[in-house]
């Protein structure tokens, strides 16, 4: 995540959404007194071959006293993927709700089959009945894996929580501006027009390229979610708020 003060905005870092190699692109325009968390050491090192920022500031004490389910008071820190509630928590409220807050986000159908792929790079072959009982699994596992997440034994909440939990506080989107992965070129122009970045952010972005790709061009979310219509449907129960907001469909 980026912390830039003099544009005045916060960077929150969703997961499988090319968040890296958008963040390395902002890293190339803070400052001494910003806050850029670190990330993997492959991803560190294009950071470093760019010229650009790396980790700086990301330790720090809260700003204000208040209860949070997440923090241990006693070693508090900015993190890659760190939840909206906490950066407000080590920030205080007055100088979050003042900074612009930017995400992003993206198809939730296409977001499954990423985040189904890049698990499973680590633990075998795949396909497209595999697919169906990983994302079912998911599902059925999805409040432990959450109350795993938030004693630290797990390294992320889960697919259905993961990207929700780091830009919503109470239930409540905490993000002003909000990148559709799908429409990066255009998106990308107009937060760089907003907070007084070149405009030539997006050409930028699309010469970085962090955390080579795990699926195969034919595991388009379309050909994995045919046929698997209990798939669809919790896709469409859980994620209806994002399906809803930005008029996403199985084939967008």
């Amino acid at each position: 995540m980026i912390i830039c003060h003099a544009k005045r905005f916060i960077f929150l870092k969703t997961r499988k959404t090319a968040g890296t190699s958008f963040e390395i692109l902002l890293s190339k325009y803070t400052a001494p007194e910003d806050v850029v968390t670190p990330i993997a050491p492959s991803d560190e090192a294009i950071r470093a071959s760019l010229g650009y920022r790396g980790p700086q500031n990301y330790l720090a004490r809260p700003k204000a006293d208040m209860d949070f389910e997440f923090a241990d008071r006693t070693e508090v820190q900015y993190r890659n993927h760190i939840e909206a509630a906490k950066v407000r928590f080590i920030m205080g409220q007055e100088l979050f709700d003042a900074y612009l807050k930017v995400s992003i986000i993206r198809n939730p159908f296409d977001s499954a089959v990423s985040w189904y792929f890049w698990e499973r790079s680590r633990s075998g072959p795949t396909s497209q009945e595999d697919f169906r009982r990983w994302l079912i699994q998911e599902f059925a596992k999805r409040t432990e894996i959450q109350a795993a997440y938030v004693r630290n034994i797990r390294p992320n909440p889960g697919f259905f929580a993961s990207n929700r939990t780091i830009t919503h506080i109470g239930g409540k989107t905490a993000v002003d501006v909000m990148i559709r992965y799908e429409k990066f070129e255009a998106d990308i122009a107009a937060f760089a027009e907003r907070v007084g970045l070149p405009g030539s952010l997006y050409r930028e972005f699309g010469n970085i390229r962090a955390k080579g790709s795990y699926r195969p061009a034919s595991a388009t979310a379309a050909t994995m979610f045919t046929g698997f219509e209990e798939g669809k449907d919790l896709i469409l129960s859980i994620f209806a708020e994002e399906i809803d907001t930005y008029q996403y469909t199985l084939g967008t």
